[in-house]
């Protein structure tokens, strides 16, 4: 079958599907989606189901498939490039707020910039039902007595607090059920602020969440707690009896110069000079728009100039707030001590987040697996630019809030980042950003062992496009486009890696690039690609014609068509881009064990010598980890290459896959005089040994040695991390500055036991796990995974394991 590009497809005369005259059989279709498009879970069955749903001429009843089939299977939205299971909640709601990235705004009741800007209930509806679950208010004392939301000591225009609320209450949960959060940023007096209190009460009724703080937990509530609950940030009293102080956490504290708010003035006044004024009604219900005399002075915020500014609070503002409780930052040796509570949280300033990643990342990383933190932009950006989310995520920041209101570059990235798990709002942070003892330095580029992080190679061939429109400003009805493609890497390592392709002169219907670009994603859950289409220009900067930004782990690989964006974020009909995606895990070697040993030696110059010596004693034990997770691992990698299946593709994937050969077929499995393990597949009187076979016996007796060893290892762990917490314990104060370096000691049991994400699907499903060691915990879930894996072949099956596809753990 030939496949023109011109058709939105491309030719493919491999040998694997090739046929004579333009159809395929059904054999050819089914290795199509299994070898190219990697689909593994699919059989012939389902083959005549997507024949018949996409083939729309006569060969259909012959189950074939011809090319406007093929053309209308491609173009189906749940074959696009993103990864149609992602646009529904699939993550585990039941962990700890703090586990969680949460959709997050800055300033929301703005339309424009950060001074002179509209402010309006629109802000507060477009960003929550765009999935947005953190917004701001910054509240002042109203006129009439009802507190109002402005951007303080500036010209931006007043709304009603109570406007704000009742839009809240209308549009919070219409795209997700999961918790709002309101941060509130508190300018009121005691009146104002008890009518405030009063109106979160009123208006929002059984949403707000007014519960006491669980003192006996240790971490915060889940978002599956919270379902359709809205949630207050705010100061808290200790002691609830009468009005006290609180520090004033006020954003305002970050100066910005009059002469800079003097200079972004100037320049709008002079940007908007050619263009009408703005209508009188720019802003939202009850809104005026700013006046400004000839005489008036430019209008700053104001320095607090001291952390140790005091507000008063209202009790009953106070009492509204809970789990989410604004305080002020005091470092963050107390937080990895503990001497701070977990329903604490601080915000930084986009300077402050920036000085505590480079100066002390790891330790950042640490403090968001218990608290929340929230990021919020520097002062000086008054034309509500936004910075880059992407460094903050991998350090594990929860709340990076961003001007929702400024389309382009970095809402982008957001939107395409919080598209993930059905734009719910939330998204379950990678275990190495969450789990407490899991060794991560974001400063490293080096994430090879970082437990629960698998790298990965990904090759893209842009090959075409189609139907790509003129850009917006286009005033020229002949003018026909030249366009080309741009794709930017977004993560750890990456420092916004960027290809383009060739520019293709006169050709918006139907450019032919056929260009590769490669590159590692080293940390592929914290990491985006976005891709652009330009019409290049010769005497201007090139203009923009659409978009798609898509988080690396949501790539599909195979043939695929990314749909276009709108810098508005709206689809353009018909216009696409194909492409072909290959993914190819990195692969684990040994040199880890060499980088293990170097490491403890690194460690042992800077650590107690009672520790020193654990090191020296557990050092064979994580050797001895290392080399049974590699081999299982390489194993497992080799099984599903050899199926043609993708490196996410389960055990049982990787069973039916080989039953769907011959339905007929019978697995035998024996066991040798020297304890291997033999496995020949039986059909009618014949037996085969083939590769498949092969690596599915090899992986069987890795699964078995595991098994074997795995009793005596988790003993000495146990003793071994016993006796670590004791020396840890004595020696805090000294470990403070090394205590990074010291994780390195848990690197076995996460290494074997959190690169896997099944680990609380186990949890729930297959035994509960009591253990008070986190460490050992992690490690007999792996230790259950493979033994199931192992008792799973100890029978010959007739047909493919049915028992098994119900469990989450086989999935």
């Amino acid at each position: 079958m030939r496949w023109d590009h011109g058709s939105n497809c491309v030719s493919l005369e491999s040998s694997n599907y090739a046929h004579p005259g333009n159809v395929w059989e059904r054999s050819d279709f089914l290795i199509f989606l299994k070898s190219s498009q990697k689909c593994a879970d699919i059989d012939e069955s389902m083959v005549d189901e997507l024949i018949d749903k996409y083939e729309p001429t006569g060969v259909k009843s012959e189950h074939r498939l011809s090319l406007d089939g093929l053309t209308n299977f491609l173009l189906d939205p749940k074959q696009f490039v993103y990864d149609h299971r992602h646009r529904e909640v699939h993550q585990d709601m039941s962990l700890p707020l703090s586990h969680y990235f949460i959709a997050s705004s800055h300033n929301t009741y703005l339309l424009e910039d950060q001074i002179r800007g509209p402010s309006s209930v629109e802000g507060y509806i477009r960003s929550l039902r765009s999935g947005c679950r953190c917004v701001e208010m910054d509240v002042w004392d109203g006129p009439t007595g009802s507190p109002i939301l402005y951007h303080g000591h500036t010209f931006t225009s007043k709304i009603s607090l109570e406007d704000v609320l009742k839009a809240v209450d209308e549009h919070a949960f219409v795209c997700s059920p999961y918790p709002v959060l309101i941060s509130i940023e508190n300018h009121c007096s005691i009146d104002q602020q008890t009518t405030m209190a009063h109106m979160f009460q009123s208006i929002f009724g059984e949403k707000l969440y007014i519960g006491a703080v669980d003192e006996t937990l240790d971490d915060l509530p889940s978002p599956e707690s919270f379902l359709n609950k809205i949630l207050i940030k705010g100061k808290k009293l200790k002691d609830e009896t009468d009005i006290g102080d609180v520090s004033d956490e006020d954003e305002a504290s970050e100066l910005v110069t009059p002469e800079e708010i003097k200079r972004q003035v100037k320049k709008q006044e002079n940007d908007q000079a050619s263009k009408s004024p703005p209508s009188a009604d720019q802003g939202s219900q009850g809104a005026t728009a700013p006046q400004r005399s000839s005489g008036s002075s430019v209008p700053t915020k104001i320095d607090s100039g001291s952390h140790n500014k005091k507000i008063k609070l209202s009790v009953k503002l106070s009492k509204v707030v809970n789990y989410i409780q604004a305080s002020h930052f005091k470092g963050l040796d107390k937080s990895l001590n503990h001497e701070t509570k977990y329903y604490t949280m601080s915000s930084f300033s986009e300077p402050k987040v920036e000085s505590l990643m480079s100066k002390e990342g790891w330790k950042f990383v640490e403090y968001n697996k218990r608290q929340i933190s929230r990021i919020y932009p520097k002062g000086s950006r008054i034309d509500s630019s936004n910075y880059n989310p992407v460094p903050m995520w991998y350090h594990g920041s929860q709340i990076v809030a961003l001007n929702y209101q400024t389309n382009g570059e970095i809402m982008d990235i957001n939107n395409g980042f919080f598209n993930q798990n059905g734009r719910s709002g939330y998204i379950k942070k990678p275990a190495c950003l969450r789990e407490r003892f899991l060794a991560y330095d974001p400063s490293s580029t080096n994430t090879r062992g970082v437990p629960g992080v698998i790298g990965r190679k990904y090759t893209i061939v842009a090959i075409s496009g189609q139907q790509l429109p003129k850009p917006s400003s286009s005033t020229r009805r002949s003018e026909v486009i030249d366009p080309y493609v741009q794709f930017t890497v977004y993560g750890p390592g990456m420092n916004n890696l960027t290809f383009k392709t060739k520019m293709i002169y006169d050709n918006g219907f139907n450019p032919n690039w056929n260009e590769t670009f490669t590159f590692e994603a080293k940390f592929p859950e914290v990491s985006l690609v976005r891709i652009v289409v330009f019409d290049y220009d010769r005497l201007s900067e090139d203009d923009f014609i659409g978009q798609f930004t898509v988080p690396i782990n949501c790539l599909m690989p195979g043939y695929r068509h990314v749909p276009l964006l709108t810098k508005e974020g709206n689809i353009i009909e018909f216009a696409s881009v194909f492409l072909h995606i290959t993914v190819e895990d990195e692969r684990i070697n040994f040199k880890r064990t060499e980088d293990y040993r170097a490491q403890n030696r690194k460690i042992s110059r800077n650590i107690p010598r009672e520790l020193a010596t654990l090191l020296v004693d557990i050092e064979g034990l994580m050797v001895n980890s290392f080399t049974l997770f590699d081999n299982f691992y390489h194993s497992f990698s080799e099984l599903r290459k050899s199926l043609g299946l993708n490196q996410e593709a389960s055990i049982i994937q990787c069973l039916k896959s080989i039953y769907s050969r011959d339905p007929n077929m019978k697995i035998r499995l024996t066991k040798t005089e020297t304890n291997e393990y033999l496995i020949e597949t039986e059909i009618g009187d014949k037996l085969e040994s083939n590769r498949s076979i092969n690596l599915l016996r090899e992986l069987v007796n890795q699964c078995d040695r595991v098994s074997s060893l795995s009793p005596q290892m988790l003993t000495a762990l146990e003793k071994a991390t016993h006796n670590c917490r004791n020396v840890l314990r004595l020696n805090a104060k000294v470990l403070n500055s090394t205590i990074g370096s010291s994780y390195k000691l848990f690197d076995m049991a996460m290494v074997v036991g959190s690169v896997w994400t099944q680990e609380t699907r186990l949890k729930e499903t297959c035994v509960e796990v009591q253990l008070t060691l986190d460490l050992v915990s992690n490690f007999i879930y792996i230790y259950i995974y493979l033994t199931f894996i192992y008792l799973s072949y100890s029978t010959s099956y007739d047909t493919p394991i049915n028992g098994c596809q119900s469990d989450p753990v086989w999935a």
